[in-house]
């Protein structure tokens, strides 16, 4: 008699949805999707190793593309959103920190 073992995955509706799509749907309307998604490309998950925003899956993320949105509709610039995120995490959370000073190599 052979033993069958089965892999039973989530199935749930969060599952099937990417973290952009979750958080678009909750959004405040009036933004540009599409520059969301770059300024999302552009931040270092605080908590998450080598993920940006757009990749990790985890509630501060979440937040942080909100954030990002809302300040989108706000009429915030890129330049204006990515440099809240630096005040607050320092420029480790930038996907590409600047280079000048120590980080120039």
């Amino acid at each position: 008699m052979a033993l069958v073992t089965a892999v039973v995955l989530p199935a749930g509706p969060a599952s099937a949805q990417s973290p952009d799509t979750q958080t678009n749907a909750d959004a405040p309307p009036g933004y540009d999707v599409e520059e969301a998604q770059r300024i999302d490309r552009m931040l270092m998950c605080p908590v998450c190793p080598g993920q940006t925003i757009d990749q990790a899956r985890v509630e501060i993320s979440r937040q942080m593309r909100r954030v990002v949105r809302e300040m989108l509709t706000e009429g915030a610039s890129r330049e204006q959103i990515l440099q809240f995120f630096v005040d607050r995490y320092g420029t480790g959370v930038l996907a590409a920190p600047p280079k000048s000073g120590v980080n120039l190599v």
